[in-house]
Parts: structure tokens; C-alpha cells; sequence
């Protein structure tokens, strides 16, 4: 109903002051109701002072990726480990075998890891043609193509040296292993094509095998069943399949001689990266 005119307006109602307490809080369904008032302040539990976040003392703790990499800037003046010996106790663990513990070993180096990998390098004329059929077609990778092919030729004499040890192959196992506990120190001054003589030869590393056994694997992840690449020099032929699965659990065994007896470098991303991209693509993202 219109009011008539001349109607004086009625005189808004004083605005209540703003309560900064909140009365109520409603949520859906009703039955979340809860007064604010009955709340504890903070509701959330305090950690424990046990989990308190504590800065380590050892700036060595990260270890060492190479005098090129990023994490060299947290080294700052102090000496890196040499070895094993010198790193945290708590990194000196026991070993773990995926291949059950039926041969002996050391704290150094498990027989039955090394034989598995070393057995599945055999022959090595496949794995030189799989690594450069893979850097041939894969043009993007984060894999460094060059050094990694100019470590082939050496890596191969290190295998027939290792074939033709006979029983004294745990003596060259021990080595690798004792050369995998080693910073690699990258010289600043080093040309690309002889870094593989950190890796290979003398300096020989179970990262160096491991990374080896991932990219071949990659490789015939992609390629067909029926490709010549699969038929051996002495005309037998691999099931894809079957070396695939081969290569993953030897490089597996490689990955843990490293996180028990090794530094971090940076042959050693490069091996966990291409393990990430070869156990997802066999197993599916959900594989631990």
C-alpha cells in the first residue's frame, strides 16, 4: 500500500555494533552445529619436541653432485668424504638383496648383486647398439647422449676383464663398490670426452652399469618384439618382455649398492631418473 505524500520516512533503527565474537556457526547438515564458545582456542595438537625441525651440522650431508651441479654451493669450504668411512653412521646399513643371500659377501659388496649384474650385461654388443638406437631417436632426453656413448667402448674391456677374472671376482666387485663409496669429483678443467674415465676403467661404479641397463631397457620398452635388435650375434633372440623385467631388477640391485656405499652424483640422478620412467611405463604410475 502507498503511503500518502508528505509521509515522513521512519528513522532507521540504530545499526547494532559489530560482536567480533561469532554467536554460531552453521554448517550443513544441522547436526554440525557447534558454538564457537565451546571451542578450545587452538584445537590443533603441538608436535612433539622431538620432531623439531634441527639444521644439520654437517654441510657434507647432501653430498656432492659434481663440481657443475647446483649442490656443489653447499659444500662451502670443507672437505668432502673420500669414502664410505667418513660418511654419517646412520647411512652404514646392511645391504639389501633382491636376489636372496645365497653367495657370500662384505659390508663392501654382496657376491650375489654383483654376479646379477655383471651376467645381465652379457653380451654387451646388444647393450651398444640399444644405447645408440635410443639417443638416434630420442632427440629430447635429459640424459647427456655423448658422455654416456663415449663410456661404452671402455665399459665393454672393464667387462671382458671382469668375465676373465674367474674365482678372483670378488675381489673386482669389492672394487667397484669401494669406487662407488667415492665422491666423483668432476675437474673443472675436464674435457667431455674423458669423462668416462671417472666412471669407467679403474674408476669403474655400479651407477655407471645400472644406467647402462636402464636405457636399454627404455629402449625396448619401445621398440617391437620382432625388431632385429633383439636377435643376438650368435642368432639367438631375446624375449622382450622377459629383458625388460631382467634389466629393471639388476639396475634395482645397482640403485641399492649405491644408497648403501655411495655418494650422491650425478650419474647417480641420472640412473634414479631413468629408473622412474622405465618401472611407471612396465608397471603403471601407481608402483611404488
Amino acid at each position: 500500500m502507498t503511503k500518502p505524500a508528505g509521509t515522513p520516512r521512519k528513522k532507521p533503527e540504530p545499526r547494532r555494533k559489530r560482536d567480533n565474537r561469532l554467536t554460531s556457526l552453521t554448517l550443513s547438515p544441522p547436526t554440525l552445529r557447534n558454538n564457537v564458545r565451546d571451542c578450545p582456542v587452538s584445537s590443533w595438537p603441538s608436535p612433539p619436541a622431538s620432531a623439531s625441525r634441527t639444521t644439520p651440522s654437517d654441510p657434507t650431508r647432501s653430498f656432492y653432485l659434481g663440481s657443475t651441479s647446483y649442490a656443489s654451493v653447499f659444500a662451502e669450504d670443507r672437505a668432502l668424504p673420500d669414502s664410505v668411512h667418513q660418511q654419517p653412521s646412520e647411512r652404514l646399513i646392511v645391504t639389501p638383496s633382491a636376489s636372496g643371500s645365497g653367495l657370500p659377501g662384505t659390508r663392501h659388496c654382496q657376491m650375489n648383486m654383483g654376479h646379477s649384474v655383471i651376467s645381465k650385461l652379457a653380451p654387451f654388443s646388444f647393450y651398444e647398439k640399444s644405447l645408440k638406437m635410443y639417443f638416434d631417436c630420442c632427440k629430447s632426453s635429459a640424459l647427456v647422449g655423448p658422455l654416456i656413448l663415449s663410456c661404452l667402448p671402455q665399459m665393454r674391456e672393464d667387462l671382458n676383464q671382469i668375465s676373465a677374472a674367474g674365482n678372483d671376482m670378488h675381489h673386482t666387485y669389492t672394487e667397484i663398490t669401494k669406487n662407488t663409496a667415492k665422491p666423483l669429483k668432476v675437474p673443472s678443467n675436464m674435457l667431455p670426452s674423458e669423462f668416462h674415465t671417472l666412471v669407467t676403467g679403474q674408476n669403474l661404479r655400479w651407477e655407471t652399469l645400472g644406467l647402462v641397463l636402464l636405457i636399454a631397457a627404455s629402449n625396448a620398452q619401445y621398440t617391437s618384439p620382432t625388431d632385429p635388435l633383439f636377435t643376438l650375434e650368435d642368432g639367438r633372440r631375446l624375449d622382450k618382455d622377459e629383458f625388460v623385467e631382467d634389466a629393471i631388477q639388476s639396475a634395482h640391485d645397482c640403485i641399492n649398492l649405491c644408497q648403501v656405499h655411495g655418494a650422491v652424483n650425478d650419474v647417480m640422478v641420472w640412473l634414479v631418473y631413468g629408473n622412474v620412467h622405465v618401472v611407471s611405463s612396465c608397471y603403471g604410475d601407481n608402483c611404488e
